[in-house]
């Protein structure tokens, strides 16, 4: 039978390979119908269920083996309308001999496609949790980039670092560490939004990509939302392991930012709440910094501010629960720098990136002693607290530094207390306890900070004999919440049976404060009693209570 048509479709065929086996069933049906016109077809390849190529199939149908290039079995069946002659089937045969070789051939395609697309998959994803990688990250930042300069929404990056795995990692091991990074990831997976980007960069430390905001505030309210999530415990095979993380978040800025910027600034956000104590959001404001194009600059700026003592200091009160006197005050940094002034743990953060951060604390302790001082001589005496991080507490000559400072200016030792978060004794362990050790030998005090939360240890308050404790602000917030009221109520009780005396931070409120006060909190600080003070005005505060807080609130009432 003289079938013209059928070579270019038999060349049909064989083009198809190089796209897939569909594509190649899809030709054979045409080439077939050139062969044996009004023939039901199916083809069966091993391992695989039959796949019609021409409807009308029968029991009685035709077997034409595909051959070669399928592996052993390849079958075509074919129900001819009526019987075929010898150029019939030597038509049938040579479709089934191109269809066997093109479908050999697209196995191959698809063999080595799927190879592509797995090591293209490895070079964009962690091999660990499956999250996007870096390299993934910052093409999907740029694209975000480019989308919020179009639309005029905006977009955040939200930096997470998990607070306690190095403890996870030494008392559990590696194993069950791989597993809490695994679940971590998990848990961030089905907090996304649609749309949201959840990566991996290594170790600990984990980005979510927000994209789509309304409102650059939308980013900090979804970064809340992530971390009380995440403050719940892992239930692994190991137990229930509680971590939690510090997140920085960042509202992008397609004018400023490049996908590396925005990260930087992320992480110098959550580098601030890890500071703070951990298991916090922070948020960088950029209309702080924005006059500051490089963080070079920025570090210059603050060199030569620390060089001409150009910082100053500000102070929060620190009041008695249960009457409102103000008895002691906190350092606060001010860098009243032009156009974009920095205070707090903002000031901080930057000094941290700088490495100025030892230097800068040093700074400060010299003013408040000596703005102390001053207020001595009015016959003021109220205490000193003041944060230390990582950095400061264990930059060379620490204790001394200190000593001297006091001994300059006149300060005694018990009036300074010195604030360290519960982090940085669970990362620097021994280093960090001896340098304490030589504090409390000067005679200062040491009040252990931002306590309280689910990743806080009993052990802490034994493994150092701290003066004072501070609730975290989570905490004291949390009140109202049962669980986290018992919680506090076991602090409480077993600070005061240890000797020490409890501070309860971010009292803002009156019911707060009457809360703080029938808990047991000995002191207590926040907006509830006053805004920040410059140093001339703390005489006129020490020793008077605040405007209608009550004498006493029996504890238990």
């Amino acid at each position: 039978m003289d079938r013209p048509d059928l070579p270019p479709l038999l060349g049909a065929i064989t083009a198809a390979s190089t796209t897939g086996r569909d594509a190649v069933v899809a030709r054979l049906t045409a080439a077939l119908a050139a062969a044996a016109p009004g023939a039901g077809a199916s083809l069966e390849l091993p391992g695989a269920a039959p796949v019609e190529v021409v409807a009308g199939l029968t029991a009685d149908a035709l077997t034409v083996p595909l051959t070669p290039g399928t592996g052993d079995g390849g079958l075509l069946r074919v129900t001819p309308p009526a019987p075929l002659g010898d150029a019939d089937l030597a038509a049938l045969a040579a479709v089934a001999a191109v269809a066997g070789h093109a479908i050999g051939a697209a196995r191959t395609v698809e063999a080595l496609r799927a190879e592509l697309d797995e090591a293209r998959h490895g070079e964009l994803h962690d091999p660990l949790t499956g999250l996007p990688n870096r390299l993934l990250l910052v093409d999907r930042i740029e694209q975000t980039l480019a989308r919020v300069r179009r639309s005029g929404h905006t977009a955040a990056l939200v930096f997470c670092d998990l607070d306690d795995f190095k403890h996870v990692n030494d008392t559990y091991g590696h194993r069950v560490g791989d597993a809490v990074l695994m679940a971590f990831a998990g848990r961030l997976r089905s907090l996304l939004r649609p749309g949201d980007t959840a990566a991996r960069l290594g170790g600990d430390e984990f980005v979510v990509l927000c994209d789509d905001l309304d409102d650059p505030a939308d980013g900090e309210a979804i970064a809340v939302r992530l971390g009380r999530a995440l403050d719940d415990p892992f239930s692994l095979a190991a137990g229930a392991i509680h971590v939690g993380a510090s997140l920085g978040v960042v509202a992008a800025d397609p004018a400023r930012h490049t996908p590396e910027g925005l990260l930087e600034d992320a992480d110098a956000a959550m580098y601030r709440a890890k500071r703070r104590g951990g298991r916090r959001v922070e948020m960088i404001d950029l209309r702080e910094a924005s006059e500051a194009a490089a963080r070079g600059a920025l570090a210059g700026e603050l060199r030569a501010a620390l060089a001409a003592d150009r910082i100053e200091v500000a102070y929060d009160p620190i009041v008695e629960s249960v009457d409102g006197r103000t008895t002691g005050v906190e350092v606060v940094p001010v860098w009243a720098r032009s156009g974009a002034p920095l205070a707090g743990a903002a000031l901080r953060a930057v000094a941290e990136d700088a490495g100025l951060a030892a230097e800068l604390w040093r700074a400060l302790l010299r003013r408040a002693c000596s703005d102390r001082a001053a207020w001595c001589r009015a016959g003021c005496r109220p205490g000193l607290a003041i944060d230390v991080g990582a950095a400061e507490l264990l930059s060379p000559g620490f204790p001394a530094a200190v000593a001297e400072v006091l001994d300059v200016s006149g300060t005694e030792p018990g009036a300074l207390t010195v604030e360290l978060p519960e982090a940085v004794l669970r990362d620097h362990g021994a280093r960090a306890v001896d340098v304490l050790g030589r504090l409390q030998q000067l005679g200062v005090v040491l009040a252990l900070d931002c306590y309280g939360t689910p990743s806080s240890s009993l052990g802490t308050l034994r493994e150092v004999s701290f003066d004072e404790v501070k609730l975290d602000a989570r905490v004291v917030g949390g009140l109202a919440d049962p669980a986290t009221h018992a919680t506090a109520f076991a602090t409480v009780e077993l600070a005061h049976l240890l000797g020490m005396v409890v501070v309860a931070e971010g009292v803002d409120t009156d019911d707060t404060h009457e809360a703080v006060t029938v808990l047991g909190c000995d002191r207590s600080q926040g907006e509830r009693f006053s805004g920040r003070l410059a140093a001339a005005d703390v005489p006129a505060r020490v020793g008077a209570w605040r405007e209608g807080v009550p004498r006493r609130v029996a504890r238990g009432a």
